[in-house]
């Protein structure tokens, strides 16, 4: 299970019931969320939505502990991104384990879900967002000197700029316009082995 910008930390359980399940609920370790304080002193960057390979290593993990097992993934918000953007990036590769996969509200266009989120009634879950994202973005500022301006990251009003100036130079982007366009899963939605289907697309 991917879970979104809140989600959960790296987990493993065994369901001992009438079948065996290997359950894998995960989140990204450089993303600086408080479930992965104890990771986030060791990267020197931020929060990523179109980042991978963390999924590819926990898939990796599952297959190797394992093999032979049927596999199913669940994206749920932003992690429903991840994982779609990474059947893209498979293509006709992804693993024969992997049986089904499940996004589950995504923000498939990474840049209409910062306008929203910047706009309307959205605004209030958006200022609660971004407060957040700039509390975790000046702390990792005071672990790297120089990686960010502290004053300049404390007078952000909006995600579109948090995403110019943080998001985007942190991880190589050239501004948050080509952040949105690269990391936003729907242009490799034609990608994967499997046809997707959109139950409740008008």
């Amino acid at each position: 299970i991917a879970g979104g910008r809140n989600g959960c930390s790296v987990a493993f359980g065994i369901d001992r019931g009438r079948r065996r399940r290997l359950w894998a609920c995960f989140k990204r370790s450089r993303d600086g969320s408080a479930a992965s304080s104890r990771h986030r002193r060791h990267w020197p960057r931020f929060y990523h939505s179109g980042e991978t390979g963390d999924l590819d290593d926990v898939l990796s993990s599952l297959i190797n502990r394992r093999p032979g097992r049927s596999i199913g993934l669940v994206g749920i918000s932003l992690g429903g991104n991840v994982l779609l953007k990474w059947l893209g990036e498979c293509g006709d590769k992804v693993p024969e384990s992997l049986r089904a996969a499940v996004a589950v509200s995504v923000p498939f266009d990474l840049a209409a879900a910062a306008y929203r989120v910047d706009h309307g009634l959205s605004r209030i879950y958006g200022r609660t967002f971004l407060r957040t994202l700039k509390e975790k973005a000046l702390a990792k500022a005071r672990l790297y000197p120089g990686l960010l301006d502290p004053e300049e990251g404390a007078a952000i009003r909006s995600f579109a700029v948090f995403d110019d100036r943080v998001t985007a130079p942190l991880h190589g982007f050239a501004n948050g316009r080509d952040y949105w366009t690269r990391a936003s899963a729907t242009p490799g939605l034609g990608a994967p082995r499997a046809a997707l289907r959109f139950p409740f697309r008008r």
